[in-house]
This record gives C-alpha cells, structure tokens and sequence, in this order.
C-alpha cells in the first residue's frame, strides 16, 4: 500500500502552492500554530529537501545529509508555533492554525471529523514523499502463501484503501467515493513519476535519526 505525505492546511489563513519553497511556506505561516507529524525519517527529509542543495536520493545517507539538529529544525520552524503530533487534536479549531504537514490518510480522516470543508490538502512536488508498507511471504510454506495471496489481492485491498485511506497499487481511484481522498489520489498517481520516495535509512542510521528526534523534543520541551 502507498501513502503519501503533504501540507493539510486552512486556505483562509495560509495560501500554500505548489511552487513554493519551505522558506515560503514556513514563512507565510509565520506567528501562526503549524503542526508536524511524529516521524523522525519524514523530519529528517524535509529538512533536506528544503535546505540541502546536494539531491537527495535513494543512496543518501544520514552521515553525508544534513543532520536532525535542533538548529536545523528551528531553521525549518522558523517563528511559527510548532506543535509535534500525528492528529490535530483541537488545533483546528484555532484561528492561528496554518498547516500541518502529515500523512494523506489522517488528513482525510480529520477533515471528516471536523467536518470543516474549506481545509484544503497540497501535494508538492518536492516536499511530499511517497512511502510504502509492505507485505511478504518470509517461507514457502503453502499455507503462507495462500494468507498473503489473500491478503494482496485486490477485493482486499480495495477495503483496506477505502476503510483506513491508504492508495491501493492497483490505482483505482474511481471506485473511492470520498470526493476528497479521490482527487488527492487521483493527483499521486498521475505525479507517481515525479513524486519523491521516502528515503530508506539503515537500522543503525534509524537508531541514529530517531535518537536525534527525541533531543530535539526533549530541548524544545525544556524551554
């Protein structure tokens, strides 16, 4: 299954495009609450696409890329009041609140439970990644095969993508009634080829990233 990252963000109080830099976008949510997913690999991405003029590839490595330092981050966050959380919680109640970058999935479930219309979801073409969660068989055992060919295949997969909002790679977005999931998942697929992938990182470099986040938390927590 696919996912997909991006900018989930109230039009009335940011206007965020395609074209925009994250200085830009940082930027025109400046004094106002912005939100960042609890993920230490997206951070750490974002950081460097934004402020990395190396290209930053399926063979870049945390020793070669810009680090997950508390300085970096607050570079990233510039002025804004940032808030790290994998939901909004009751921040989009709040006439501050600018954006919050996050998954597609759990922007679409909270702009069915908050049930405000005007939110909107940017897909950027160099900001958003596309990441996926993997299913396979580790034997050869006939019975494992049978529970994985169950499990991707399509009838199946269609209830996953329509249940929890992930995009099936079979890409069949016309059956997906929610107008808003369809027509971010009708843009990833015709972006697929210009889309970046997550990096992937080594276990030892995960160790390293995640380590990292957590100081950055624990400072920011203490001040």
């Amino acid at each position: 299954m696919l996912s997909l990252s991006g900018f989930f963000y109230n039009p009335d109080v940011v206007n965020l495009k395609r074209t925009d830099s994250i200085q830009e976008i940082f930027k025109k949510a400046d004094k106002k609450v912005v939100i960042l997913m609890d993920d230490p690999v997206e951070i750490w991405n974002l950081i460097n696409r934004g402020f990395n003029d190396k290209v930053f590839t399926w063979n870049s490595h945390y020793s070669n890329s810009l680090p997950l330092s508390l300085t970096n981050y607050k570079r990233l966050a510039l002025h804004s009041n940032v808030y790290i959380s994998n939901n909004l919680n009751k921040l989009y109640n709040s006439q501050l609140f600018a954006f919050s970058f996050m998954w597609t999935g759990d922007a679409i479930i909270d702009l069915e439970r908050t049930g405000i219309s005007k939110m909107k979801f940017l897909v950027h073409p160099k900001l958003s990644y596309i990441s996926t969660d993997l299913i396979a068989n580790l034997n050869e055992k006939k019975d494992t095969k049978c529970v994985v060919g169950a499990l991707d295949s399509k009838p199946i997969l269609d209830i996953i993508e329509e249940k929890d909002f992930y995009f099936s790679p079979y890409g069949d977005y016309q059956i997906v009634n929610d107008s808003t999931y369809r027509s971010i998942y009708s843009k990833m697929y015709h972006d697929l080829n210009t889309l970046p992938w997550l990096v992937p990182v080594s276990k030892n470099e995960y160790s390293k990233i995640k380590n990292d986040w957590y100081n950055i938390q624990l400072q920011e927590s203490s001040q």
